[in-house]
């Protein structure tokens, strides 16, 4: 886990300075790191999938509605009804999610922790949703704060599902490899 723990710090920062692009607002990295059994969750729970050459995980951070509104209303935004307000932070939710995504992957901690990756769309999932989208495993825990608000972040990750296939060298009746194949 001691090169993962190189990853959360850089996220931090990359979320303060998308949070200060998009929102004008000011966060600091919190530097320390915590093992958890599960991520910290709140009203909105931002989650970023990747698969790695070797490792699968998922960057996660939460935001409560209160800061997310707080942010929109900074930032100008006009929340409008209920459904407009919730649509409105799940747009604006998925795309800094994309913008810290697209950043991050360019770290060198986190090039040489995953490697080449693919990754999924962000996932927004906000706590009235009727659809469960915590992940429950083990990772590691820290967060960005600005006075008495505080965005928890989390990464875990796991060895991507592979599995060694024996192949038999047909001309060479002695000869065998192993192959590792990811399973997909």
């Amino acid at each position: 886990m001691t090169a993962i723990n190189k990853v959360l710090p850089d996220l931090n920062l990359i979320l303060c300075s998308m949070l200060f692009k998009m929102f004008g607002e000011h966060f600091q990295s919190d530097s320390g790191l915590e093992e958890v059994n599960f991520p910290p969750c709140k009203d909105y729970l931002i989650s970023i999938q990747l698969k790695g050459e070797k490792l699968e995980g998922e960057l996660i951070y939460t935001i409560d509605t209160k800061v997310a509104k707080n942010l929109f209303r900074n930032h100008g935004v006009s929340l409008g009804n209920y459904e407009q307000q919730r649509q409105s932070m799940h747009s604006a939710l998925g795309y800094l999610a994309n913008t810290v995504a697209g950043k991050l992957i360019k770290c060198k901690s986190f090039i040489n922790v995953f490697g080449h990756v693919s990754i999924h769309p962000p996932i927004v999932w906000d706590s009235e949703s009727e659809e469960t989208c915590i992940p429950l495993r083990e990772g590691i825990s820290s967060h960005v704060q600005q006075e008495q608000i505080t965005i928890p972040t989390f990464i875990s990750c796991t060895v991507a599902d592979t599995v060694d296939v024996k192949i038999k060298d047909f001309t060479s009746p002695n000869r065998q490899a192993t192959q590792k194949i990811t399973i997909s």
